[in-house]
């Protein structure tokens, strides 16, 4: 569980001395930002980072009951993500909020794996061409078929009582953009550096690929999925929203990229319609998303938890 902190309504005494006073207010104005900080950051602090964090708040409000004995701030334990299990198999939803455009929701810490989708559709209903169990699930199928994603949430939702779906478009974006923890990057999510989050064309295979890309490339480099949560987290804990499988989402779009998507700024028509990865969208359209390059998240709504 993690602890989020919140300032309570200050209870000590006044000091009278407006030179204390003032001295004071200074010691609760950074004790107001340390404390955002860590809010912020608690879900990808390293234990070093967290316990430095933690210390320098408790030095804070050591100074500030100097002055004011009283004084005091509240902690309560908001939980900032969700656990669920399915005979045996656990993942995790990590909480988005704070947008100004869309409702506080849920979204998967990573792709759903084959683990999962074994877990909930049956040992030997497993439609991946890379197979293993931490690696995401692809070649899933829009249509109904035996093993389709609509028959995948329903017996999901038969197993857990919970109305889990695919996430938005924006919602996707706002997620893989941090949130409202973002640090603002604007290429990949979680980094603009590449290798740091992200599984693609250039990274995904036995040897590191450059220059032009080509199919020719891609398969003597047995270029591939790899393990969910083996790059770097973006700024809310999610893993992998920038590359290894590209990401369903509602209203008929992929998101995010693949093992096989280059990762150079995409171009549309022309240098006035270029876009980093990060916003990159297609709609998948007539496009058969059946393919070892497309999975899918999970999300949540907050009145559905």
């Amino acid at each position: 569980m993690i602890v989020t902190m919140m300032i309570a309504v200050v209870t000590g005494a006044q000091t009278g001395d407006k030179k204390n006073e003032e001295k004071v207010t200074r010691l609760k104005n950074k004790l107001e930002a340390k404390i955002d900080y860590y809010n912020k950051n608690v879900s990808t602090m390293s234990p070093r980072a967290h316990e430095l964090c933690l210390q320098g708040i408790g030095d804070l409000i050591e100074s500030i009951r100097k002055y004011e004995p009283d004084f005091m701030i509240t902690m309560e334990n908001k939980p900032t993500y969700k656990m669920f299990t399915v005979n045996g198999v656990s993942f995790k939803m990590i909480i988005v909020e704070g947008s100004t455009t869309l409702d506080d929701f849920y979204i998967g810490e990573t792709e759903v794996t084959q683990a999962l989708w074994k877990a909930v559709m049956g040992e030997e209903n497993n439609p991946s061409y890379f197979e293993g169990e931490d690696l995401p699930v692809e070649s899933v199928y829009k249509w109904p078929k035996d093993n389709d994603i609509k028959n995948f949430l329903h017996k999901l939702y038969l197993r857990t009582g919970y109305d889990f779906r695919w996430p938005t478009p924006d919602e996707w974006e706002y997620a893989a953009r941090g949130g409202m923890k973002s640090r603002g990057y604007n290429k990949y999510a979680g980094s603009n550096a590449p290798d740091d989050v992200a599984w693609l064309w250039e990274n995904s295979g036995d040897e590191r690929l450059s220059g032009r890309k080509s199919d020719e490339k891609t398969d003597k480099n047995n270029c591939r999925t790899h393990m969910v949560k083996s790059k770097k987290p973006n700024e809310l804990g999610i893993y992998d929203m920038t590359g290894n499988v590209w990401e369903l989402c509602q209203g008929g779009y992929i998101r995010g990229g693949g093992w096989d998507t280059e990762s150079l700024k995409w171009v549309w028509g022309g240098p006035s319609e270029e876009v980093d990865l990060i916003e990159l969208i297609y709609s998948y359209g007539s496009v058969a998303i059946g393919i070892n390059r497309v999975g899918l998240r999970l999300a949540l709504s907050l009145q559905d938890k």
